[in-house]
């Protein structure tokens, strides 16, 4: 059914909110390629969701005859599933999307200098700031420390620290070991997913996440399924996949479709060693067209 007009389209509306989030405010940054893997990770979670709401309402369904639902009772039970999913989760995952891309521009930006300066780990200051957050403030390491792995920000749902680049011996360097266990304790049960950093998986929530099948990432981008193909989580994956692609031909075709305005477009770029190249958008359409077997 992930394949049905009726629930793509629950997907594309829920992609759609978040990933208002990878581009909301800061988020907009020089890092194109890096956009483009959060954006495609968006969608993962987007399907994925989807797949998780369905199984729910498939769940209600598997009562037994002598429990059968009456109509309204079946609405009123996938009412409160829609309302779970898609308003108190949607509202802490968007801010959850738009921090994590916020710091995975920012980690973008931190590589390019290397370890030419130390980075800093730094909460809000404020009374908000949970305790275990708190024991990490002033934490000071160079970015290709191990630390920085699991414990760059965000490190939980609705966490505001961040991390500064900071002047070399201005600050008094952290004890690895100490700050990574500090870390651990931080993140410890359920909360230990959070350890991870969204600029070097470039996603903006972590492949530990509920809604992702357990050991999903780990068999790639072709699709070389962990579990083998009658797991139902990679059924789902290998549908969402061809989804993805067909949502990726369609953003370029819109993109381009604004960019030419019905004219055709050059380009001469010496540099880069393409000379004299002349598109049309009938030319992108042949290009994006659907792949053949």
């Amino acid at each position: 059914m992930l394949a049905d007009d009726d629930i793509t389209g629950l997907i594309d509306e829920l992609y759609s909110t978040l990933s208002g989030a990878i581009s909301y405010g800061d988020n907009k940054s020089g890092h194109p390629e890096l956009q483009a893997e959060l954006l495609e990770a968006t969608y993962n979670f987007s399907g994925f969701k989807t797949y998780h709401q369905m199984n729910e309402v498939g769940f209600i369904l598997e009562s037994k005859e002598s429990d059968i639902l009456t109509f309204e009772q079946f609405k009123e039970q996938t009412a409160r599933i829609d309302s779970k999913y898609n308003e108190t989760y949607l509202q802490t995952e968007y801010q959850f999307f738009a921090e994590g891309a916020r710091m995975a521009n920012k980690w973008a930006d931190i590589e390019t200098d290397g370890d030419r300066y130390d980075l800093q780990y730094r909460t809000a200051g404020d009374e908000k700031v949970r305790e275990e957050h708190r024991a990490l403030e002033g934490t000071t390491l160079p970015p290709s420390d191990p630390f920085w792995d699991s414990y760059y920000p965000p490190n939980g749902y609705n966490c505001r620290c961040t991390a500064e680049q900071v002047r070399k011996g201005k600050y008094t360097s952290s004890d690895s070991k100490t700050a990574i266990a500090i870390g651990d304790a931080m993140t410890e049960g359920k909360k230990n997913i959070f350890r991870f950093n969204p600029g070097k998986v470039k996603s903006p929530y972590p492949k530990k996440h509920p809604y992702m099948p357990t050991g999903c990432g780990d068999c790639g981008k072709n699709i070389q399924l962990a579990y083998g193909a009658g797991k139902p989580s990679c059924k789902a994956c290998i549908i969402l996949n061809e989804l993805k692609k067909k949502k990726s031909r369609e953003q370029i075709r819109e993109h381009y479709k604004k960019e030419f305005k019905g004219k055709q477009k050059k380009w001469n770029i010496e540099n880069g060693h393409v000379k004299n190249l002349t598109l049309s958008y009938q030319n992108i359409k042949n290009m994006t067209g659907k792949e053949s077997d």
